[in-house]
């Protein structure tokens, strides 16, 4: 037993380690999926906003470059009313001379206050404004190229279904990325626009202006540039173009106030989203005097899965990032969670029962090589007597009548007893092959109660007990009469076994009529059983273990008998301990 339970504690090891590595390689892609799931709507978020600033430049870039003279022959400019995002102060018109000019600054219309602010400082940048442009760098910077760069690996690793969306999301290049977004403008737009700005182009370089002026031939057509980022003071940026023609500079543009349109972004694409349950977003506006910030959702205490960005040109004074602490547990996390306790219990109850099993095949065998032994032991004991008495007989030993009468006696008690052996062995074997055939028919108990007490009542006088029995003489019933008296013998005779040393040597039988039901009672005043051992009483060749079996023979198949006999006919049979002492078999049979 010892190397079986060696066997099975190395079993279970070397199921655990792997079963371990697998829930655990199991909970870490679950926990990967969940972060690239997070990092794709991160992205889809992000991407969303950006589509809005790409649609706000798109729109700019395309606007005509006369929207943003003053009026002229009693045409009202599209921009001379107030915008309609909140966000957007006003338009302005930076000339090459440094003046500025906007829609709304004519006749008797002012400038609102804010946009007076913004122009008051635009003045002077306007040598800035007009300044050479050097070739456009590449429009992601390396912290965003990093993140795309991580992340995209990462998905590749994970081959999710979120990481492969995510990457045909990146496939799409945004608008805002784009390299080549300037124009010449048509020839008859370009000849209103040379009308409207201010005076005619010179050879050389305005005074004031800094040497690296933005030079075009007078022979070319004006060109637009894309829109680019200027930061004002009190959180404001100029969003402009720069129109380039002859030797000239002029930028176009908007004011933007950040805060606002960072609100603005906030509350479109972030609040009353689900995500804002367990996220945050923090938007900041950098390369300002003093950066501006708004954060929104769920707190953020070391956060688990972060996504940044960092927009494109002109927007890329702005950074998003959307961080969590607790991620959403997946469907598969949930049924994880469920299998894993579920599996484990359901591998830890069948090893337990392989355990069990192989113990009780162990326990089987070692009972069943002590019941071959215990058998020899029986068959040796009578035979020995009977040989013995029938040996004093035989050389005369016996000079009685007396003598020879107690000489055949025991002869024949022995006899009986080895029968009764032998009896139990082939009946025991018959049940065990299913062999045996019951007999049932509605018949007396009190009769077969009355040749039990035939059979055994010189081993009971013997011994010194006293068998009453309790039974109403028309108590009839279906059973099977041999293995009814095997059952009583087999009862009777344990009482005895056991109950030698007892105070009170008295053995009680009695039935009654419960309902529908017999049920039949034997008990004694011996010692008892162990609970523990009580439900193991009626197992094959099982015996308790303590120091009254170890004195007292037996096969321990008498009880086993018992069991598989009562069952044979249909009934139920239980073992108690008296109260004080002493032991009680229950039976229970159909009455019908």
């Amino acid at each position: 037993m010892k190397k079986l339970s060696f066997l099975m504690a190395l079993f279970i090891i070397l199921l655990a380690v792997p079963l371990g590595w697998v829930v655990t390689r199991a909970y870490q892609s679950l926990g990967q999926e969940e972060q690239a799931e997070f990092r794709f709507f991160g992205e889809a978020l992000f991407d969303r906003m950006e589509e809005e600033m790409a649609a706000m430049i798109r729109r700019e870039e395309r606007r005509p470059v006369t929207d943003y003279g003053p009026f002229q022959a009693g045409k009202t400019s599209p921009l001379a009313g107030q915008p309609e995002e909140p966000f957007v102060l006003g338009y302005l018109q930076v000339n090459a001379d440094g003046t500025l000019q906007y829609p709304l600054a004519t006749g008797s219309r002012q400038a609102p206050g804010p946009l007076q602010e913004a122009t008051r400082e635009l003045k002077g940048a306007a040598p800035l404004l007009s300044r050479k442009i050097s070739p456009r760098p590449k429009l992601n910077t390396i912290k965003e190229d990093k993140i795309k760069e991580a992340y995209k690996k990462k998905s590749e690793g994970l081959g999710s279904l979120a990481g492969k969306y995510f990457q045909r999301s990146q496939s799409k290049q945004s608008y805002l990325e784009k390299e080549e977004r300037g124009r010449y403008l048509a020839a008859e737009e370009a000849a209103d626009f040379i009308a409207q700005a201010a005076p005619t182009p010179q050879a050389s370089a305005p005074a004031g202006l800094a040497p690296d002026f933005a030079y075009a031939p007078e022979t070319t057509r004006p060109i637009l540039t894309p829109m680019e980022a200027f930061p004002l003071a009190g959180g404001r940026v100029f969003i402009f173009r720069r129109v380039l023609f002859g030797n000239r500079t002029v930028s176009q543009g908007l004011v933007l106030e950040l805060s606002q349109f960072l609100a603005h972004l906030e509350e479109k694409y972030f609040n009353g989203e689900p995500v804002a349950e367990f996220a945050r977003l923090k938007l900041t506006a950098t390369a300002l005097e003093s950066p501006i910030t708004r954060q929104a959702g769920a707190a953020e205490n070391g956060p688990t899965a972060v996504v940044e960005r960092l927009f494109p040109r002109p927007f890329d004074i702005l950074e998003a990032r959307l961080a969590a602490t607790n991620l959403p547990p997946s469907p598969g996390r949930n049924l994880l969670n469920l299998l894993v306790p579920v599996v484990g219990t359901i591998l830890l109850a069948g090893l337990f029962l392989i355990y069990r099993s192989a113990r009780g095949i162990h326990e089987l065998s070692k009972r069943r090589a002590g019941f071959v032994s215990s058998v020899t032991h029986e068959l040796k004991t009578p035979l020995t007597n009977i040989r013995m008495y029938a040996d004093m007989l035989q050389e005369g030993i016996a000079t009685t009548p007396e003598k020879q009468s107690k000489y055949l006696r025991t002869i024949s008690s022995e006899s009986c007893r080895l029968s009764r052996l032998i009896i139990n062995v082939l009946e025991f074997s018959r049940l065990e092959n299913h062999s045996r055939v019951f007999e049932m028919r509605e018949q007396s108990l009190a009769d077969a109660v009355e040749e039990v007490k035939t059979v055994l009542d010189a081993q009971i006088r013997q011994e010194g007990f006293t068998f009453t029995t309790e039974i109403a003489a028309d108590l009839r019933f279906p059973f099977d009469r041999e293995g009814m008296i095997q059952i009583l013998i087999n009862c009777v005779e344990n009482s005895i076994k056991f109950g030698k040393d007892a105070k009170a040597k008295e053995i009680l039988l009695r039935a009654a009529r419960q309902g529908n039901k017999i049920c039949l009672e034997i008990a004694d005043n011996g010692p008892g059983v162990p609970r523990q051992a009580l439900k193991n009483l009626f197992d094959d060749f099982y015996r308790v273990d303590d120091s009254l079996t170890r004195k007292t023979k037996g096969t321990g198949i008498g009880l086993a008998l018992v069991r598989k006999l009562v069952l044979g006919m249909g009934g139920q049979v239980e073992a108690a301990n008296n109260n004080p002492n002493g032991l009680m078999i229950r039976m229970t049979f159909k009455a019908e």
